[in-house]
């Protein structure tokens, strides 16, 4: 009994000494720890310069016997994934990416510090058209689809910092955040830390915000890092999202890969899932390319009526992107048999109904 007191003795003398933060540590510290190491990992993420290659790939976990059903009925063979493939480049706030549609022409969407802007082509012998250009702040609602554009090129290579379609510091610095428990999860290679949370956002224009039984699991030794995250969302889905870690840039860990499980709302016995791939091409990114003269053509100036100069161009600009496109339809049908061309159809409507139930890959 002596000796038993004496080892009880010894530990509470520890704790009172400090030292390194442990499970055995009060939440209070762990959340302090949390808080500050959130705060400055996202002066880190603000300011990583970078080009990544990512490819997404969308297929099904799991079919309900209706869903199965119904793929059929379309003619639509589930069992093949959708793949698509981008490239996307980030500077500090300025970021791009770059990608082929699903009727072969190529774009590059941009933003820099003082505006953003879209250029396509229909061939890569063709010189690039401007579709959209807007300095920022003109419109809170071309603003607003600016960030947009922008949250769906930084979310997939940056997964372990985002979730849901925002940085993890928008939660956590967020007047709804409701941190409910964090604790460290055992692991033998890394100080893992699972953090469980709600978001209860009341306003509806921010639903996608609302988040219940949400959680963590982050890396506290390797600035916070994502590997896991999940939570039911405002339309009653449950998502769950596990990363990989990849290459470190400037020391953040960029994802490598991540694994996104997306259920059918009105049918949860079906469940899309959406495989990210990233590959870090370079780690540094020419200010250059976040400019519209680098794509040959001239800088905006905004003070001058769009009548004169940018009208013409933008007129220019979507007379090209048609002819090339009707040209790149012309060639296509040209090879088709009318079985394809009925088959194709079928499949067109058929993914379109479909769609309506699931949302897209990249939150």
């Amino acid at each position: 009994m002596h000796e038993l007191k004496q080892i009880l003795c010894g530990i509470f003398s520890i704790c009172l000494m400090g030292g390194p933060l442990t499970a055995q540590e009060p939440d209070h510290a762990l959340r302090d720890r949390f808080l500050k190491g959130v705060s400055e990992t996202q002066e880190i993420v603000d300011g990583l310069c970078f080009r990544a290659q990512v490819v997404l790939t969308g297929d099904y976990a799991s079919l309900s016997d209706k869903m199965k059903a119904d793929f059929k009925k379309l003619s639509h063979d589930p069992s093949k994934p959708n793949t698509t493939l981008f490239e996307c480049a980030f500077r500090g706030p300025m970021c791009l990416e770059a990608g082929t549609q699903g009727n072969g022409i190529s774009f590059v969407m941009a933003k820099n510090s003082e505006y953003a802007f879209r250029v396509e082509r229909p061939t890569d012998d063709l010189p690039y058209s401007l579709t959209f250009v807007e300095q920022h702040g003109s419109s809170a609602d071309t603003q607003r689809l600016v960030d947009e554009a922008e949250m769906r090129a930084r979310v997939v290579p940056l997964a372990t910092w985002y979730l849901f379609g925002k940085p993890l510091s928008h939660f956590v610095e967020s007047p709804f955040f409701k941190l409910k428990s964090i604790s460290y999860v055992e692991s033998t290679d890394s100080e893992l830390v699972r953090v469980e949370f709600d978001h209860d956002v009341e306003d509806p224009e921010r639903k996608l915000e609302r988040l219940s039984n949400a959680f963590i699991v982050c890396n506290a030794a390797n600035h916070w890092a994502l590997q896991e995250y999940g939570a039911t969302l405002w339309q009653g889905a449950v998502y769950h999202a596990t990363m990989q870690p990849g290459e470190n840039v400037d020391g953040f860990p960029v994802a490598k890969h991540r694994t996104l499980m997306i259920p059918n709302v009105l049918d949860p016995a079906s469940v899309r899932r959406n495989e990210s791939t990233i590959d870090v091409l370079t780690k540094h990114v020419p200010r250059e390319e976040f400019y519209l003269t680098h794509y040959g053509l001239p800088e905006p100036n905004f003070g001058e009526s769009w009548l004169g100069t940018w009208g013409w161009y933008l007129i220019g600009g979507i007379g090209c992107i048609v002819v090339g496109v009707i040209t790149i339809k012309w060639r296509n049908n040209r090879n088709e048999s009318p079985e394809q061309r009925t088959l194709r159809s079928k499949n067109t409507r058929g993914t379109g109904e479909l769609r309506r139930h699931f949302r897209g890959g990249r939150s």
